[in-house]
C-alpha cells in the first residue's frame, strides 16, 4: 500500500521523514481524548459511588465494598476506552525545516489491532 504521508515537503521540497522510525504514528483526535477523559472520570465516580452506597446502605465493610465496586468501575472505564477508540485517529505531519504542517485522518483501528489501520481512508 502506498504511504499517505508525502515524501517531500510541499513548500520547501526537503525530505520529510528520511528514516522509517521518524515517521509519525496516528494519535487520538481531540474528541477521542475528551471521551477517554470523561470515561475515566465517570469510572472513578461510579467506583466511589458504589463503595459509598454499599457501605452506607448495606453496612458492608469498606474493604469488601471496594472489591465489589471494582467490577462496575472497570466496566464503565472499559466502555469509555472502547468509545474513544471509535472516534478515529489523526496523523500529524510536519516539516522539520519550515513551518508547514498538516493533519491526516487515519481512520479507525480494529479492536485489538496493533499499529495503524492499513485499509483506512486517508484524507487531508
Amino acid at each position: 500500500m502506498n504511504s499517505p504521508i508525502p515524501d517531500n515537503c510541499p513548500e520547501c521540497e526537503c525530505e520529510l521523514y528520511p528514516s522509517r522510525h521518524t515517521r509519525p504514528r496516528p494519535v487520538r483526535t481531540a474528541v477521542g481524548q475528551m471521551v477517554l477523559a470523561g470515561g475515566f472520570l465517570l469510572s472513578g465516580g461510579v467506583f466511589l459511588g458504589t463503595i459509598a452506597s454499599l457501605v452506607l446502605l448495606l453496612m458492608m465493610p469498606a474493604v469488601v465494598a471496594g472489591l465489589v465496586a471494582c467490577v462496575p468501575g472497570l466496566g464503565v472505564g472499559f466502555a469509555g476506552a472502547i468509545l474513544s477508540e471509535r472516534c478515529g485517529r489523526v496523523l500529524k505531519v510536519s516539516c522539520r525545516k519550515c513551518p508547514w504542517a498538516t493533519k491526516l485522518a487515519a481512520g479507525h483501528r480494529a479492536y485489538g489491532a496493533r499499529g495503524s489501520d492499513e485499509s483506512g481512508e486517508w484524507r487531508q
